[in-house]
Parts: structure tokens; C-alpha cells; sequence
């Protein structure tokens, strides 16, 4: 039998009630973007129709040992898949079930599991408990337009030859195009619409090497002895024998016939149209010039700080492009259509940031960047005296708006200062029985000592 790598991918829709729009376009925009899959690794697309449990697990029994990717996309709602509505009533699948169907392709060649309606993050236990090692779900309720969006440019972006986490970063960046918080949308759940906060889709590996994978490192297409049923003729092997060996017949019957003809109307004649479109469509796209959008993501914003400053730069070939960073994005504008699908290099550089030193292939027309506070204003240290700013004094309480100690025997204290409540200053309040309680302001210099005395009444 056939041992082809298999994207089983499968499309749940509310005809009678939620019913949603985009899933018809993300199914064909997937299946676009995999054409290339399944004609360099022989793969294969499934397409599953299953509305009912039952019948999802007999199209899974048909690939066993072959899934590498599982997908659905439709409603959900915390830890359970909604196959369809019959009488009424909706038709459910719970994350224990899912597991279950899917562990024995876990155990096999099962890679990624991408479950893209709201809430799924509440199966992600369950599923890695299996063994799966990668799984993309989502904490929150997702509007359906951007659902599509986000898992069409991953799909587009891993199959261009990006790692698994720079097709997720890549996909994730589609996100920063508009304020979800001022729209009202769509959702993926099984409730009612309302007024969606920024989705949030999370990428979830059991290690760090999972991140690096790319879709050409998943198994690849093997090919076995295979036996057609109801004729006696032997695909893929060699027979060898004394004497005369007949093997098959070779009568054409009319339901044959029939079968070839369906096959090139309804399955090879649409895949030849798809395939011409996208050809014609990168042909056109390679001629045009490549502007890339730069976003960046304050990951550990303070109150009391601003938002990030300072320069990126953009090097592709032999040349580097360099500008300020602006609220709203960056645009590196006239890349040459040349640099697409190749490697370029992004840094950024900030006072009180890390800075940030990146390759990957240019293929999205926007990047997300996170972007960390360095230690500039992280720590805090200082001695407590008496008048006369020698003598040491012990168990005085030191309170910061973000945390709270005591001096040690020789009057010193050290604080770290958590991300949300650094700044360039901190007003501290000293406090101990027999002394005048003190409060006072100090600037946050690195490498410094803070000094200060307590009086007594």
C-alpha cells in the first residue's frame, strides 16, 4: 500500500445557524498553497467532510501511519470541535475524543495538530499528552476573516521554506493590519457575536528543536508493493517464475471508464486551472518591486516607561537600508523582486532594549518583532546609616511601589525590579522603630549604591 505523507485537513460549517463566511476561501487558499507539497513530496491533501465522530475517524483510519499535519478549522468552544448541526443540534467532538483518534498517528508520523477556532487552547493538555510534538491553538474567540488569513499565510510561508516558527511569527504578524478591538466580527465560537479583543493564536512545542522544522523535513513519500482488488495484478515488485506466468486481464469495463473520466473532470482538470492561476499570479508578483512593513512589540512594557525608540536596518544582498522607528510601522520600500523567497537580515537597535539581530526569508510583506527591556533600570541597590553615614542600621524596612525588603546587618538592600515598574527613578520609604520614617526619591543608575540616613525624634 501507499505510504505518502498525508495534510489531513477538515472544514466543519453552521449552514443552519453561525454560519461562516471565510471557511469556504481558507479551505481553497490552504489547498493552493499545498500544491507545491503534494508535487515535490508526493503528498497527499484529504479533504474531510465529516459530520459526525464516526465518520472523521474512518477517513483518519484510511492514512494510518501517514498523517504528518492535522487541521481544522470551524467552531469551537474551549475543549470541544463542532463537526456540524443535524435536527438542530449540534454535533461535538471533545478534545479527549480527538486525542484518542489521533494517537496512534502520534506515535507514528503525526507532527502538527492546528486547530483554528476560538478557545481550542483547552484541548492543548490533552493533545500533547499524546505525544503530537507541535500544536497551534488559540486562547481567545478569533474573527473569521482573520482566521483565514492567518492560516493561509502560514501555510504559504512554511511551504516557502521558513522554519515552523518563522511561518507562525510570519502568519501571527497578519494580526497587526488592524485594531481588532474596534470591529465587530464573526467569531469561530459556539456563542453569540460580540465586540472580539486581539485574537491570540499560540504555537506550542514539547522542545525547542521543533521550532526549527521545515516542511521538507517531515517524511517523505515511500512507495510499497500494492495489490489491486479484484484483479490479480501485482504494482511495484518484481514476479519471477519457470514457467508461464499470466497476470491480470486487460478488459475495460465501462464503470472504469467512467471512474477515469470523473477523475480528470472533477479532480486533475480544476488542479491544472488552480496551479496555472498561481504560476500566473508569481509571475506576476516576481516582476513588481517588494515593500516589507516592520512592526515592533513591546514584550515587557513598564508603566512608567516609554514605548521603543531607535533604528532598524533592513540588509539584503549587498545593501543595507537603515530608518528611525516610528509609531505605525516602518517601510523598507523598492526592494528589488529579485530578494523574494531569499534570506535577508533585520537588527534593531533601541536605548534600553536588546538588541535584536534577525535572518529570514523575505516572503510576507509584514514582520512582527518582539522587543525586550535590557537591565538599564532592573535593579536597585543601597545602605541605610545613621547621621553620621557610617554606622550601618539593620531591619529597616525599604518599600518600593513594586516590592519590599529589610536592610541586613550592615544596612544594605538590593531590589529587582520587575519589568512593569521600571523607571528611571523610584521613590523609596524607609521605615523602623526608634527612627523618623523617611521618604525620598532616587534616580535608578546602573552600578550605583543608593545612601541615605535615618534620624531619630
Amino acid at each position: 500500500m501507499s505510504s505518502k505523507p498525508v495534510i489531513f485537513l477538515t472544514f466543519a460549517n453552521d449552514p443552519q445557524g453561525r454560519f461562516l463566511e471565510a471557511l469556504r476561501p481558507e479551505q481553497e487558499g490552504i489547498s493552493l498553497q499545498l500544491a507545491d507539497f503534494q508535487n515535490t513530496q508526493e503528498g497527499i491533501v484529504h479533504h474531510a467532510a465529516s459530520s459526525q465522530a464516526d465518520d472523521l475517524l474512518a477517513s483518519l483510519n484510511k492514512f494510518t501511519g501517514q498523517l504528518i499535519i492535522f487541521h481544522f478549522s470551524g467552531h469551537a468552544d474551549g475543549n470541544q470541535l463542532q463537526l456540524g448541526v443535524e435536527n438542530g443540534q449540534e454535533i461535538l467532538l471533545h478534545g479527549a475524543q480527538l486525542s484518542d483518534f489521533l494517537r496512534g498517528e502520534a506515535q507514528a508520523n503525526l507532527k502538527l495538530v492546528f486547530l483554528n477556532a476560538c478557545y481550542t487552547q483547552d484541548m492543548l493538555e490533552a493533545i500533547q499528552a499524546i505525544g503530537v510534538p507541535a500544536v497551534i491553538a488559540t486562547e481567545t474567540a478569533i474573527p473569521d476573516q482573520q482566521a483565514k488569513e492567518f492560516a493561509i499565510r502560514f501555510y504559504r510561508s512554511w511551504v516557502s521554506g521558513n522554519t515552523l516558527e518563522n511561518a507562525f511569527i510570519q502568519a501571527k504578524s497578519v494580526l497587526a493590519k488592524e485594531d481588532a478591538s474596534t470591529r465587530v466580527y464573526t467569531e469561530r465560537a459556539l456563542r453569540a457575536e460580540s465586540t472580539s479583543k486581539r485574537p491570540a493564536w499560540g504555537l506550542f512545542v514539547q522542545n525547542d528543536e521543533v521550532l526549527s522544522w521545515r516542511i521538507s523535513d517531515l517524511p517523505q513519500a515511500e512507495e510499497s508493493p500494492v495489490v489491486k482488488e479484484s484483479k490479480n495484478v501485482l504494482v511495484g515488485s518484481t514476479i519471477q517464475a519457470g514457467g508461464d506466468v499470466v497476470i491480470g486481464d486487460r478488459i475495460e469495463t465501462e464503470s472504469q471508464t467512467s471512474k477515469r473520466i470523473r477523475l480528470l473532470l472533477f479532480v486533475l482538470v480544476p488542479l491544472l486551472a488552480m496551479g496555472g492561476a498561481y504560476l500566473w499570479y508569481q509571475n506576476q508578483v516576481l516582476q513588481q518591486d517588494f515593500t516589507l512593513k516592520v512592526m515592533l512589540e513591546n514584550r515587557t512594557p513598564s508603566r512608567f516607561l516609554g514605548d521603543p525608540t531607535g533604528t532598524l536596518s533592513l540588509t539584503y544582498g549587498d545593501k543595507t537600508e537603515q530608518q528611525t522607528w516610528r509609531e505605525g510601522g516602518v517601510y523598507f520600500e523598492g526592494i528589488p523582486a529579485q530578494y523574494k523567497e531569499e534570506q535577508v537580515r533585520l537588527r534593531y537597535e533601541g536605548p534600553g532594549f536588546d538588541k535584536i539581530d534577525s535572518s529570514f526569508v523575505l516572503s510576507a510583506e509584514q514582520v512582527l518583532i518582539g522587543v525586550k527591556r535590557d537591565d538599564t533600570y532592573a535593579r536597585l541597590s543601597g545602605m541605610i546609616t545613621e547621621e553620621d553615614m557610617r554606622t550601618p542600621i539593620p531591619g529597616v524596612k525599604v518599600k518600593l511601589a513594586c516590592c519590599e525588603g529589610t536592610t541586613d546587618s550592615l544596612g544594605a538592600f538590593a531590589f529587582d525590579i520587575p519589568a512593569a515598574f521600571q523607571d528611571s527613578a523610584q521613590r523609596i520609604d524607609l521605615t523602623k522603630t526608634g527612627y523618623s520614617t523617611k521618604s525620598t526619591t532616587t534616580p535608578v543608575l546602573p552600578g550605583e549604591t543608593f545612601r541615605d540616613y535615618l534620624e531619630k525624634p
